[in-house]
C-alpha cells in the first residue's frame, strides 16, 4: 500500500511541478524532492520539437552524473517515470532507463548534461531519445 501512495504522491508532484513551457524541444534536468523528502532530480524530455508529448523521469537521488538508472527499479526504489500528452494527462510508465553523462558548461553560461532515455510505454512501445538536458537551478527545500 505504501508504494502505491508513493507513486500517487510523485505523480501529483510531477503534475503540479514547475512549468515546462519554455522547453522548445530541449530537455531539462532540475532538482526536486522524493516522496521521503530526500533530494532528487527530475528529467523532462519532449519527444519532439514541441512541448508535448513528453517523458518525465524522477530519480530518487541527487547525484546522477555519470550513472545509468532504471526506474522504478527493484521494489520501486529508484524513482518513477510518466509520459504526458498534455500538462494534465500523464500516465505512469512500466519502466525507463536513463544514462546521464557528465555535467559541463553550455553556450549560455549555464550547465548541461547529455542524457539517453529508453522508456517503455504502457502498450509496450519503446521510446528512445538522446538529448542535452539543460540544468535548471531551482531552490528546493526537502525534508
Amino acid at each position: 500500500m505504501r508504494r502505491s501512495n508513493d507513486r500517487r504522491s510523485i505523480l501529483i508532484v510531477l503534475l503540479a511541478g514547475c512549468s515546462t513551457a519554455a522547453l522548445d524541444g530541449q530537455a531539462i534536468l532540475r532538482p526536486t524532492c522524493a516522496p521521503n523528502d530526500a533530494a532528487s532530480v527530475e528529467l523532462v524530455v519532449p519527444e519532439s520539437s514541441t512541448e508535448y508529448p513528453q517523458l518525465r523521469v524522477v530519480v530518487w537521488r541527487s547525484a546522477v552524473e555519470g550513472t545509468t538508472v532504471t526506474v522504478p527499479g527493484a521494489g520501486g526504489k529508484n524513482g518513477t517515470a510518466v509520459r504526458c500528452r498534455t500538462s494534465t494527462d500523464c500516465r505512469e510508465l512500466p519502466s525507463a532507463t536513463v544514462s546521464f553523462g557528465r555535467m559541463r558548461a553550455d553556450a549560455s553560461g549555464g550547465r548541461a548534461i547529455d542524457v539517453r532515455i529508453d522508456a517503455r510505454l504502457p502498450g509496450g512501445t519503446r521510446v528512445r531519445k538522446s538529448r542535452r538536458a539543460k540544468w535548471q537551478e531551482t531552490r528546493m527545500l526537502c525534508g
